[in-house]
């Protein structure tokens, strides 16, 4: 089960409870989490066998933080630190306890947003992810000692979040993203082979039945796409299905209250929506990602969007636009802007759309974007071919 995105941002559609109901669902859960590990981490400080190796910087900092300093370092979207295998016998195992959680944890996630998604917040593979979500207790191939934690960002941008001065928002803000395109840049979680999907033989082209199934499968697609926020162009270029029956299961999916009336070209900009309802648009878009990176904060947006869609696609994506992995990055994108803005920014104008994210992967396609490595903080950053970048300029650490 994914948690299907509406047109803009879903949490601004839903009613109160809803939207408590699913913050509490994607975030706080993980950064209560999150901020276990990190107590577990900094009370094995004070021992002989400390639970990661850090830098002695770093190791007193955490010794001098307040309680308000290391939930900054906490995050509800992207788990700071990695459950890995030891590598050898000197490697402190984790507590039982915190192992125990941490199945819980991955298996809530796992049912909730699928094995994809699982990988990029806890920085492991797609095998890994399954064998966990299955575990019925602690099997011998998932005992907590034979587990150790591993850091998944760099101890600088650590030390920079503690440095920061509280009334400094922007720069605590600033540092919380980094903090999250760092973990999603890590070599285990650019890479979690996720098993591709297999054809039904009940949608064999070549029969009757099947091309049936074909025209009912792509039809319910296409509802969920609009409901998700695409266009009806959008719709039609990827289903391979007519603007005119795009625009009848529009109005289908409008009659049943998932939509609000589709508003024209000059209208879509400044129209005014109905509460909880999203607004499709049937206007071709002509945006390209040389219009969507226009300043840091897009592009920093884009680049979050793009690791963890290029991830979990792989080299398919530089041959063919994956939707279903769109949706998946896309929902990511948006716990990690709850996780550091918090619902009163989630209605920044600088906010990607999911119809963004997908403009954005068919110039991946296209060879127009690609993906560009900051030297310092290496972090992975997304570039347009087209638009003039100043290659010094690091939307995460400049």
């Amino acid at each position: 089960m994914q948690l299907h995105h509406f047109a803009d941002d879903p949490l601004e559609r839903y009613s109160q409870e809803a939207v408590n109901s699913t913050l509490r669902m994607s975030c706080n859960d993980l950064r209560f989490f999150d901020y276990m590990c990190w107590k577990e981490v900094i009370d094995s400080l004070a021992t002989d066998s400390p639970l990661v190796m850090l830098s002695s910087q770093l190791t007193n900092r955490l010794k001098k933080a307040s309680d308000e300093m290391i939930k900054r370092l906490c995050s509800g979207a992207v788990a700071t630190f990695a459950f890995r295998r030891k590598r050898s016998l000197k490697a402190v195992p984790v507590g039982k306890q915190t192992m125990r959680m941490y199945i819980l944890q991955h298996k809530y996630t796992a049912a909730q947003f699928g094995y994809e998604y699982a990988t990029q917040v806890y920085g492991i593979s797609y095998a890994e992810s399954c064998a966990i979500s299955k575990a019925s207790g602690f099997m011998d191939n998932l005992r907590s000692d034979s587990y150790s934690f591993e850091l998944r960002c760099s101890e600088k941008v650590l030390c920079e979040l503690l440095k920061a001065k509280s009334e400094d928002k922007s720069a605590i803000e600033r540092l919380r993203i980094r903090k999250i395109q760092e973990c999603l840049t890590e070599e285990k979680t650019t890479k979690p082979e996720c098993s591709p999907r297999d054809t039904l033989a009940s949608y064999d082209p070549d029969t009757e039945e099947g091309r049936a199934n074909i025209d009912s499968s792509k039809k319910l697609l296409a509802r969920r796409m609009l409901i998700q926020g695409y266009t009806t162009h959008t719709v039609s270029v990827e289903l391979g299905l007519s603007l005119r029956q795009c625009r009848h299961v529009a109005e289908h999916t409008k009659s049943a209250k998932y939509l609000d009336s589709i508003p024209s070209s000059s209208a879509s900009a400044g129209g005014v929506l109905k509460p909880y309802l999203p607004s499709v648009h049937s206007s071709k878009s002509n945006k390209t990602s040389q219009f969507i990176l226009r300043c840091k904060e897009t592009v920093m947006n884009a680049s979050l969007i793009m690791r963890i869609y290029i991830s979990l696609g792989g080299d398919e994506t530089k041959t063919a636009t994956q939707i279903s992995m769109i949706s998946i990055a896309y929902s990511l994108y948006c716990a990690a802007r709850h996780d550091v803005y918090g619902l009163a920014e989630r209605s920044g104008a600088k906010r990607l759309t999911i119809q963004d994210a997908w403009i954005l992967a068919v110039d991946y396609r296209s060879r127009r974007g690609y993906l560009d490595t900051c030297r310092a903080c290496k972090s992975d950053i997304f570039r347009s071919t087209i638009q003039r970048q100043d290659s010094c300029s690091c939307p995460f650490c400049s």
